[in-house]
């Protein structure tokens, strides 16, 4: 065996402690070579990771926004039991001058009676074509509303609304349209009414607001109404029992600051219940339109 002259090792040891100073001097070298990168992580790097950390809250799916076009169809809706109503009144008035004119006539001279005779065809004339441009307001809305339910109906079916509810809905918008076709004032608004009972389906999977049972609610309470004023009272307090059980549901869902909508919506259905209960078609429709007002007033309180 061979000792290295002044170290008292043998070679293979000299040899060893060179292979482990070797080993030393590369892991120094990764060190100092790492230690410069790892602080500029710190300052640069790592400081943008801080200053822009991670968004915890996830972006807002716009699948479960309830469709623009779901909110235009029952604007149009709402518009065409304004549009009938009011329309309603206005033809009444009409009627009630050409009934006073008809009174008046008796003293008069043949001149005089011939003009009279003119101006009352004059009115009779405005008041058709006023009822004729009730029909077509009506129209244009219900051509709007098909136009609306056509881009619609691929939403809702992807949202998982069923074939079977779509398709009646569909048979019930073509109803309506009958009925407005033939100028049928009442099976147009009890048609309209029918439909807030499939916009309340299709709130469903959406994220809204407005309670679906508000919309059941409507619709109930308009049905109520409607036959109270056609004297149909078994089909009125059937509707005024339905909607009482959609109001038990929403009043679950109102909060403290909604407390006086709900105390006067509960004395609103209840009076509603009492006179179509006591088979009042002139009262019913009174305190129907009060229940629905502020059955409005509520549905505005959870937006």
């Amino acid at each position: 065996m061979h000792v290295i002259k002044g170290t008292g090792k043998t070679i293979a040891e000299v040899i060893n402690v060179m292979q482990k100073m070797h080993k030393l001097i590369i892991l120094n070298s990764i060190f100092f070579i790492t230690l410069p990168l790892l602080f500029l992580c710190s300052f640069s790097g790592c400081a943008n990771l801080q200053a822009n950390p991670v968004n915890e809250k996830a972006p807002s799916d716009d699948s479960k926004k309830v469709p623009d076009t779901l909110k235009e169809f029952e604007e149009n809706m709402g518009e065409i039991i304004e549009e009938l109503d009011k329309k309603e009144e206005e033809e009444d008035e009409s009627e009630m001058t050409l009934e006073i004119k008809t009174e008046i006539k008796q003293d008069e001279t043949p001149e005089e009676s011939t003009n009279e005779t003119t101006q009352e065809q004059k009115q009779e004339i405005k008041k058709e074509t006023t009822k004729d441009k009730m029909w077509e307001s009506v129209e244009e809305k219900l051509e709007s509303m098909h136009k609306q339910w056509n881009e619609l109906q691929p939403k809702i079916v992807q949202a998982g609304i069923s074939k079977e509810k779509i398709d009646a809905f569909s048979t019930a918008l073509n109803d309506v349209t009958m009925a407005a076709n033939e100028n049928n004032k009442m099976n147009t608004l009890l048609g309209v009414s029918n439909l807030y009972s499939f916009v309340a389906d299709f709130l469903g999977p959406y994220d809204s607001d407005i309670p679906p049972d508000v919309k059941m609610m409507e619709h109930f309470l308009r049905n109520a109404k409607y036959h109270a004023m056609l004297e149909n009272w078994q089909a009125a307090n059937e509707n005024m029992e339905n909607s009482k059980t959609h109001w038990q549901i929403v009043k679950t869902q109102t909060e403290k600051e909604q407390e006086k909508h709900a105390n006067k919506m509960e004395f609103a259905i209840y009076q509603m219940e009492k006179v179509i209960g006591e088979s009042n078609a002139t009262l019913s429709e009174l305190k129907g339109e009060l229940a629905l007002e502020n059955l409005k007033a509520l549905e505005e309180s959870f937006e």
